[in-house]
């Protein structure tokens, strides 16, 4: 249990106020509602006796100082006789007992549940800071598991995913980045400068997926181990009971479909399919765009070959 004792050599009236549920000194289970302004009260007594002392001190400095660099010294001695750190280069922080209740310190990380609650419902909050961040930790997940931060650094936005076991951040993925320049990053995607929205790793739909248009890489610089498809006519006749209308399984739509079975596409051109994440086969569909290609191309042969 923490405990703060106002006592009257700093100007309180020997009040304690803990964290406990304590009915007369807790601010646990609802103590704060009647007991934070008694805690106020006694804060700004203290306040008012710091600030007594401090100007009695001074006073002293004042009669004492012959220049400047006199003032300053015994200014400074005067601060520290009263117990008051420097508030030098502290813009934004705030005044508060130390956690060990044994005197006070200036801090710019007070942990927001303890002193908001519920104070930001409704309202708008701004969080400045040369670095702000927001921490998520999910108490009762251990390891790297369900630890998050948002946070704005160099002029950009991102969504932090911690993946180290000491749940600090030492390692993570930024699952979403929003650059200065507007640019999109996901799942660890590095900025390349060309593209407003860049993804890293597989993406699944489940519905439809619309679009002005859909380009392929196909760029040679981009291949290698080129190789002719061979029999592509052959292999498209062997696909002759392999595609069909349907329905899709669990589609209440009455939507129907036009495809090919990926089983029977695999017996004959392997390379055109892939099997996802829930072990789910697929059909590279622009792939078996070229096959036709090909074999179209090997039946005109043919046929000029007869002519």
């Amino acid at each position: 249990m923490t405990s703060v004792t106002f006592t009257p050599d700093v100007g309180g009236d020997n009040v304690t106020i803990d964290d406990s549920d304590s009915a007369t000194t807790g601010l646990g289970n609802g103590g704060h509602r009647t007991r934070f302004m008694i805690a106020l009260a006694q804060f700004m007594k203290v306040v008012l006796w710091v600030k007594n002392t401090a100007a009695l001190v001074l006073g002293y400095r004042d009669a004492a100082a012959t220049s400047a660099s006199q003032a300053q010294t015994f200014a400074g001695a005067a601060q520290a006789a009263a117990g008051i750190p420097s508030y030098a280069a502290k813009g934004n922080y705030v005044f508060t007992v130390n956690p060990g209740a044994t005197g006070v310190a200036w801090s710019n990380a007070l942990t927001l549940a303890a002193l908001m609650a519920d104070a930001l419902s409704g309202k708008t909050a701004t969080l400045t800071h040369t670095r702000p961040l927001i921490r998520y930790v999910e108490s009762d997940q251990a390891g790297a598991v369900g630890v998050f931060q948002t946070q704005v650094e160099g002029g950009s936005f991102a969504l932090l995913r911690n993946t180290a076991a000491a749940r600090d951040f030492s390692t993570f993925v930024a699952e979403h980045e929003v650059n200065s320049a507007g640019r999109h990053l996901f799942g660890g995607a590095v900025d390349d400068a060309l593209v407003k929205f860049k993804f890293l790793g597989d993406i699944k739909v489940d519905g439809n997926f619309f679009a002005t248009t859909v380009t392929r890489s196909s760029d040679m610089t981009l291949k290698e181990e080129f190789s002719p498809i061979a029999n592509a006519y052959s292999k498209v006749r062997a696909l002759r009971d392999a595609y069909s209308v349907y329905s899709r399984i669990g589609d209440d739509t009455g939507r129907r479909e036009m495809g090919v079975l990926a089983q029977a596409v695999a017996e004959v051109e392997p390379v055109l399919v892939r099997e996802g994440a829930d072990g789910k086969l697929g059909v590279d569909y622009d792939g078996l765009g070229v096959l036709l290609l090909a074999a179209f191309n090997e039946l005109a042969d043919r046929l000029e070959q007869r002519t």
